[in-house]
């Protein structure tokens, strides 16, 4: 039997002082595996918080939305394509 080259029948195989000594290895290998799994996920969620935590601390430091700033924006806006559309009549004549 060579470390991770077990088939079935080598399983089969083997006596019962055997089979516990690779049971107990490879249960050892799977909750090792399970903890490092748990704890990248950890790892990997607290730097998505992070990241997350900069995001809002960067929006949290923007000037809070003002409606009638943006109101009056929108009527500039208006106001500056109404001044286009009704030049556009003496454009075409000029030109």
């Amino acid at each position: 039997m060579t470390g991770i080259d077990v088939g079935i029948a080598d399983l089969m195989a083997l006596g019962p002082q055997e089979w516990r000594t690779f049971r107990d290895g490879y249960q050892a290998g799977y909750v090792d595996g399970i903890e490092r799994g748990r704890q990248l996920a950890d790892d990997e969620a607290g730097t998505l918080h992070r990241e997350a935590y900069k995001v809002v601390q960067a929006m949290a430091r923007l000037a809070p939305h003002d409606d009638r700033e943006r109101r009056r924006r929108e009527c500039q806006v208006d106001a500056a394509q109404r001044m286009v559309q009704a030049a556009e009549p003496w454009a075409r004549e000029a030109s």
